[in-house]
């Protein structure tokens, strides 16, 4: 925000972007170690990017091209999205609240 005086504000913000060249190069590596690293590294970000819940399954999907090796990793996962917060009752002024619960069963 920029602020001209105490009660004109322009919402202006200021981005800057840094880009830095770099020559790409290549290297050689050998499939099976090519696998674990790209199975370890997609696990570690679907770990870290679920923090309420829990993993129920992954399927690690691995494949090779002429010079390049592409994986996924495909995963169920239980988390918890809902926010719990307090409600005091003494400011509900005779409002009355309706807390539903969904269930998803799993199907098979």
């Amino acid at each position: 925000m920029f602020r001209i005086t105490s009660s004109i504000v322009f919402p202006i913000a200021r981005v800057v972007e840094t880009y830095t060249e770099y020559e790409p190069t290549s290297h050689q590596m050998a499939e099976d170690v090519a696998q674990d690293y790209l199975r370890a590294a997609l696990e570690e970000q679907l770990r870290n990017s679920t923090t309420r819940g829990n993993i129920l399954s992954e399927q690690f999907t691995f494949r090779t091209e002429p010079g390049l090796y592409s994986a996924v990793l495909t995963a169920e996962c239980y988390e918890r999205i809902d926010v719990l917060r307090k409600v005091d009752l003494a400011d509900t002024a005779g409002r009355l609240y309706l807390t539903r619960q969904l269930v998803l069963d799993e199907v098979g």
